[in-house]
């Protein structure tokens, strides 16, 4: 029972994650952003923790909205053609997959933004 609360402390305590490439990428869920139309390369794999992405979530204001509406604190960022999150064996060299530095700015301010934001 005390593992399981300090479990739920440790869910409530988190703010914000970012995901760049992941192999276990699906497309559609909650949690990507943008969404992307393949798979990773492991997304056939079962993986549990995934499926629970969304569940970091809150009611609240996301930027630039003037309503409240759920809120994820987990994006999932995949380009289109990464070799890993995409399956494309044409992006062998990585280059997109190894291009990620091109959000840099605004998941800073994502997190930013999330770390001011009152749940």
């Amino acid at each position: 029972m005390l593992e399981e609360r300090n479990e739920s402390q440790a869910d409530s305590n988190i703010r914000a994650v970012v995901l760049y490439g992941d192999p276990f990428y699906e497309s559609g869920k909650l949690t990507n952003y943008p969404n992307r139309p393949k798979n990773g390369l492991l997304s056939t794999i079962p993986y549990t923790q995934k499926n629970s992405l969304a569940t970091y979530n809150y009611l609240g204001w996301p930027a630039g909205s003037n309503s409240q509406q759920t809120v994820y604190k987990v994006r999932e960022f995949c380009n289109i053609g990464d070799f890993f999150c995409q399956s494309n064996p044409g992006d062998n060299s990585y280059a997109i997959h190894n291009s990620y530095a091109q959000y840099a700015n605004s998941v800073a301010g994502w997190i930013t933004y999330e770390l001011t934001d009152p749940i």
